[in-house]
């Protein structure tokens, strides 16, 4: 029987700033969603299609995340997400 793989194009799991692996900095997934008009104020152009770790978006937005910064997006409200979340706006 033939199996078939699908190909993950690795590179769109990178930062776009610092190039760390998304879904594992230092073991930790940082895949989540932030609400549009932050992402907009972070985001010129092409760079909207990519990803940022939680660090490099606080960077960018030159502040400390808040929970308003997160969109209602399912994703944001697994527990792992969550958890996620709370530490770096606990900040």
């Amino acid at each position: 029987m033939c199996q078939i793989q699908k190909r993950v194009d690795l590179k769109k799991f990178l930062c776009m700033d610092c190039k760390v692996d998304i879904m594992d900095v230092n073991g930790i997934v940082h895949y989540y969603s932030l609400r549009n008009e932050i992402w907009n104020r972070i985001c010129l152009g092409k760079e909207k299609a990519g990803m940022l770790c939680l660090f490099c978006v606080e960077k960018r937005l030159g502040r400390k995340l808040r929970f308003s910064d997160f969109s209602d997006a399912p994703l944001n409200f697994e527990e792992d997400k969550r958890n996620l979340i709370k530490s770096f706006c606990k900040k």
